[in-house]
């Protein structure tokens, strides 16, 4: 599983920006730039789908799931 980072802005308060994040499956096999590259691009545009209110800063990070601090 990967966990997937990035930074949302509202649409309709410009000064809200919140960090995301999003876990998903990637292909079976090691986790690398190329997965995070090809599926965190599906997986923010799903978001951004579900979510029309908000757009997304260039930019995101991709990790194995679980090991981002949590706050």
């Amino acid at each position: 599983m990967l966990e997937l980072t990035f930074i949302a802005c509202s649409l309709l308060n410009g000064n809200v920006c919140e960090q995301k994040r999003l876990t998903f499956m990637e292909n079976p096999g090691s986790i690398s730039a190329f997965s995070c590259g090809l599926y965190g691009q599906i997986e923010i545009a799903k978001w951004r789908r579900e979510n029309p209110n908000w757009s997304v800063a260039q930019g995101y990070k991709c990790r194995p799931a679980g090991q981002m601090a949590k706050a």
